[in-house]
Order: structure tokens, then sequence, then C-alpha cells
């Protein structure tokens, strides 16, 4: 099987992240946002993805689901650490399915422009990042806050960087910002993993900073997108 992009520095597998990920060796950190469950007026919304989903009930109206069969997988390449995006829904099981790995920081990144939620449910201003730590290594101390906040946010992602069709429309619905992906990359790490690569913004923000970078996506059209923006100038 052969990468569906390759260049001196990144690495584009197209296919399931459970297949693939078997067939790699360890890198230094993943860093990935996994496809998840939503809430919008008290329903919950399948984001799409390849994990089995596992259902809990809360509270009274706050069902979620979390992708976690994926982590089994991936925890063993995990050389120093990882990085998880996820909601306040999905938290401790996530946790949980990581350690005995410990638990380094939990980041806040504060969406500015996040849209309304809907109906019975609050707006959500916050995303969560787990960060933890399976060796030493990273420079967990480089954070002097948990607070991530990027300024002149639109629509989930920096105005100048997010990626529409012709009609304007988005190529990606969760598209994050680079801003965001290099300040967690801040904690070092010379080979990068992103299960879930999406439209390629950690492998891009890895390129950046002079990084080696592996992303794996189900998705075939995303894979293109991705592809298309490794193929770009290195942006410092």
């Amino acid at each position: 099987m052969k990468p569906y992009f390759e260049d001196e520095a990144v690495q584009i597998w197209h296919g399931d992240c459970r297949e693939i990920l078997p067939t790699l060796g360890p890198v230094d950190l993943v860093l990935t946002d996994p496809p998840y469950v939503g809430l919008i007026g008290g329903h919950p919304i399948v984001q799409g993805g390849v994990g089995k989903h596992y259902n809990r009930s809360l509270t009274i109206g706050d069902a979620w689901a979390a992708s976690l069969d994926w982590i089994p997988l991936a925890k063993p390449l995990m050389g120093l650490g990882c990085f998880v995006f996820g909601t306040h829904h999905n938290l401790p099981e996530v946790a949980m399915a990581l350690a005995p790995m410990r638990r380094a920081a939990l980041l806040t990144w504060h969406k500015r422009n996040a849209p309304p939620s809907g109906k019975s449910v609050p707006r959500f201003t916050e995303e969560y990042i787990w960060g933890f730590a399976q060796r030493v290594g990273l420079k967990w101390d480089v954070f002097t806050s948990t607070m991530i906040d990027t300024p002149k946010l639109a629509a989930g992602c920096m105005a100048t960087e997010r990626l529409v069709d012709t009609d304007g429309v988005a190529l990606h619905p969760t598209q994050k910002p680079l801003a965001v992906i290099k300040w967690l990359l801040g904690v070092g790490g010379e080979t990068i993993l992103d299960p879930f690569m999406g439209s390629g913004t950690t492998l891009r923000a890895a390129k950046d900073l002079g990084r080696k970078a592996i992303g794996i996506e189900i998705e075939e059209r995303y894979c293109f997108i991705a592809a298309e923006r490794m193929a770009q100038a290195v942006l410092l």
C-alpha cells in the first residue's frame, strides 16, 4: 500500500485509521480532532467518522457519543504524548481510554465567534483539548496558560484560512486555525501523527514549523484538499 501523497516532510494515507495505524511506526506526538456527536437543540447530531459510537446518558436530555476504538491502536505509537480535541460530553471517557498515560493538561480553546447552538442548549464558546504525556520529552511548561484565545476567528477558523468552494461554502465543517495547532505544537515533537486528518491543518502546521507529519483520512476528497495544501510553500 502506497501513501496517497508523500514529500520530504509529509505522508498522507487514504483509508480507515483502524486499518492503517497498525502498519505505522512510532511517532513523537499524536494530535487529532476525532469525530464525535454534539448536541443541537437537545438532539444528538452525528458528525460522521469511522469509530464505533458509545452512547451514554449523563443527565436527562444530555446524550453524547464518542469514537474511542481508535485509541488502543494509536496509543502504542505515541512516543511522547498526544493532544485530543473534544467537548465536555466526552472528556472523562477519552481520559480513561488514554490511561495510564499522565494527564498533563486540559486546555480550553475559547472560540470568540462561536455560532448559536440552537434551542435548550447554551452557546458553546469553548472546545477542549486533552494533553497526555507518555514519557518525558515534551515541554509542557511552554504553556503559560491553559486557555487558547486566538483573535479574529470566523466560522471556527481564521477568516483568511477558511477553505471554501467557488460558491463560498466551507470545504470542511471543522477546519482548525493554524495558530491553534501551532500553539499546541510548541511542546515539541519532531514527528506528528493525525489519524483524523480532515483538511490537513495539523500536517500544514507541522510542515510550516519544520517537523515531519503523517495524516490519515477516510474521505478521499479531504485527502485531495490536504495534498494541495502540502504542495504550497512553507508559511513561515
